[in-house]
């Protein structure tokens, strides 16, 4: 009868257990599901703010689960509630390191203009948040970090998400990655004073680099570098606060292709107001050109140019004079439209003539649509296929559009 008794308490105890553990499992899905509506409407809130302008990464950034990542329920409001920093790393108020507020990851994302087809340089770890949302939108992405409990905490943080392509080096950030360059984007995470030039060298013909810059006032300013055939654009987008980033001190040379103004204005105001427009299509057609250094002086139709049509919408309360660019790295040479007024909820296309390679192949390029100040307002990564005919001799381009990263209302 004892072991009877005893063998029924054990088979008790043990369906007791499994169903605590149900239970368990059970609440850490209704905990996880939660937290995912939280994080969702936290990226709708950026959407519905302007600070996520390219809408197309909001799946990208939803499907990855940051919420795993923080296990403190105070840190968990802070970060998905009030949208604010929070510490990765702390040993003492002289050695922390923080992860950005996710509105500003949700702007950095957006200033990237970022494709699956990119690499991706950051420079600062920032606990790998970043780089786990960059690992479902871009190709390959490049981690240089020098904290080595940083470099610690990012990697535990990318394998517990099973990320596998990031890959985190301890490295001097100043140095960069020149043997697997040149890089599509690159991303300062923290505030620097300079930014060598062997950084710039690094990265790709209409490649773009954002970092927070410290200038001869000490005031930091958001940058939006877009590295072209002779020179480096600069976009400014006003005041910021960061962490400065980590990095032993070397001897570099800092870039002297570029001269940051101070702009005295918010960067999150500057970006939130940014008009809102978007592309709805873009079109190819030949645009000939005729011959007049023929002697007879006759007409001679040869190979054409080609002319990309691009209808846009403006959904501001205000008029907006913009202009149409057209990015294309295998031709040393950027085009830009006359400025056009793009009234209130008007739809409007217009063209631009895009200059042809002349070879045959495909070419990549970007039309961008740019306000009076250079802000970039949409953009469309598109390429081009050139090819020849075999009865008609000359040289025809057919389109086609990858992405179209515009604010969409």
């Amino acid at each position: 009868m004892k072991n009877y008794k005893e063998l029924f308490e054990k088979q008790k105890k043990k369906v007791i257990d499994a169903l605590s553990k149900e239970k368990k499992k059970f609440k850490d899905l209704l905990d996880k599901q939660k937290a995912r509506k939280i994080f969702k409407s936290l990226i709708q809130n950026h959407i519905k703010k302007g600070y996520l302008r390219d809408i197309s990464l909001k799946d990208d950034i939803i499907n990855v689960p940051l919420y795993n990542l923080i296990h403190d329920e105070e840190d968990f409001h802070t970060f998905f509630v009030e949208d604010k920093p929070i510490l990765c790393y702390y040993k003492n108020d002289e050695d922390l390191r923080t992860v950005s507020a996710p509105h500003m990851i949700s702007i950095f994302l957006s200033m990237l203009e970022l494709s699956h087809s990119d690499d991706v340089l950051i420079l600062g770890a920032k606990g790998g948040f970043i780089s786990a949302i960059l690992s479902n939108i871009a190709n390959n992405i490049y981690i240089l970090e020098q904290h080595p409990e940083v470099i610690k905490v990012t990697e535990e943080n990318l394998d517990q998400l099973g990320i596998k392509n990031v890959k985190v080096l301890n490295k001097n950030p100043l140095l960069g990655l020149p043997d697997l360059g040149p890089f599509n984007k690159i991303l300062v995470t923290g505030a620097i004073k300079e930014i060598p030039d062997k950084i710039f060298d690094q990265l790709a013909i209409y490649g773009i680099l954002v970092a927070p810059v410290i200038t001869s006032n000490d005031k930091q300013q958001v940058i939006q570098f877009i590295k072209q055939h002779h020179d480096i654009q600069e976009i400014n987008f006003g005041d910021v606060i960061f962490q400065e980033l980590y990095y032993s001190e070397i001897e570099f040379t800092p870039s002297k292709r570029i001269e940051i103004s101070v702009r005295n204005e918010s960067f999150t105001d500057i970006y939130a107001k940014l008009p809102q427009i978007e592309i709805l299509d873009l079109g190819l057609t030949p645009d000939f050109r005729p011959d007049f250094n023929n002697k007879k002086r006759k007409l001679n139709f040869g190979d054409p140019s080609y002319r990309i049509y691009c209808k846009i919408k403006n959904y501001d309360k205000n008029p907006i004079p913009i202009q149409i660019k057209l990015e294309m790295p295998s031709v040393d040479k950027e085009n830009i439209s006359p400025k056009i007024i793009l009234n209130p909820n008007e739809t409007k296309s217009d063209s631009i003539i895009i200059a042809n390679p002349q070879r045959q192949g495909t070419h990549d390029f970007n039309v961008i649509i740019c306000n009076e100040d250079n802000f970039r307002l949409a953009q469309a990564e598109s390429c081009v296929e050139i090819k020849k005919t075999a009865k008609k001799k000359i040289l025809e381009a057919t389109l086609m559009i990858i992405k179209i990263s515009s604010i969409l209302i």
